[in-house]
């Protein structure tokens, strides 16, 4: 999401890691480390825009929790580019994916901003998410870039025709085709079983107002709780679903 178009460009998802690919291959160590940096800096700005809309701080700290994130990710990438230097491109998505996920789990968990997201739109290739959460179509992105900049590199080196060189996108498109034919008949088994006439689900949404930074945890749960309860009394049919807003 940006300031230009709320829904994203997902286009922009199977080539934005392309230019950072190739820093990461071509460069030295302390290129690597400032440039990979500033990707995910730039990134988190961008991004995250929508925090400076409430807060006068929020935007900072979003912004100094993924410099650091990304810092220590770039050393360890930077140690792993030396190490493997011919085999770089092919380990980079599966590390990329472990950052990911990663930065995702635990008190400071922010899974804000992975490649698999960008995707969203694309109903039958996000199918997978089913199977493989959120991490299913990220691998499937940055594989696709890590292939494209593959690729890059070996006509840079003159031995793009060499058999062995198909092989890379031959899985990649495989893998998404896969995806994407699995996910497009997933889509068509629930709209067969959907009868919109009959199928019906009565949903309470509810919202609290309070603000989990200014009040106690305690209270916004109460006063939930007693929302809900109330809802539930209030709805002699009955309700299928309750709808609590993140804060709760």
């Amino acid at each position: 999401p940006n300031e230009l178009n709320i829904n994203g460009f997902g286009i922009f998802g199977w080539l934005c890691y392309i230019p950072l690919f190739l820093v990461l291959y071509y460069c030295n160590w302390k290129e690597r480390l400032a440039l990979g940096v500033f990707w995910g800096v730039l990134q988190a700005v961008l991004i995250n825009y929508w925090h400076g809309t409430y807060s006068f701080i929020g935007l900072q700290l979003v912004t100094y929790l993924v410099f650091m994130e990304y810092l220590l990710y770039m050393l360890v990438l930077t140690g792993v580019a030396a190490l493997f230097k011919k085999y770089f491109l092919f380990i980079l998505p599966f590390l990329w994916l472990c950052f990911d996920y990663m930065r995702s789990i635990g008190f400071m968990g922010y899974p804000w901003g992975l490649a698999g997201v960008t995707q969203w739109q694309f109903i039958p290739f996000i199918q997978s998410s089913s199977i493989a959460g959120v991490w299913g179509p990220t691998l499937a992105v940055l594989l696709f870039n890590a292939a494209a900049a593959w690729y890059i590199t070996s006509f840079d080196s003159g031995k793009w025709q060499k058999r062995i060189y198909t092989l890379p996108a031959v899985f990649v498109c495989s893998f998404i085709v896969v995806s994407v034919i699995w996910g497009a008949f997933s889509v068509r088994s629930v709209e067969k079983s959907w009868n919109s006439t009959t199928d019906s689900y009565r949903v309470a949404v509810m919202q609290q107002n309070t603000d989990p930074r200014k009040h106690d945890y305690r209270e916004s749960f109460k006063v939930l709780t007693e929302m809900t309860q109330q809802a539930v009394l209030q709805t002699p049919e009955g309700v299928d679903l309750v709808l609590w807003p993140e804060g709760g």
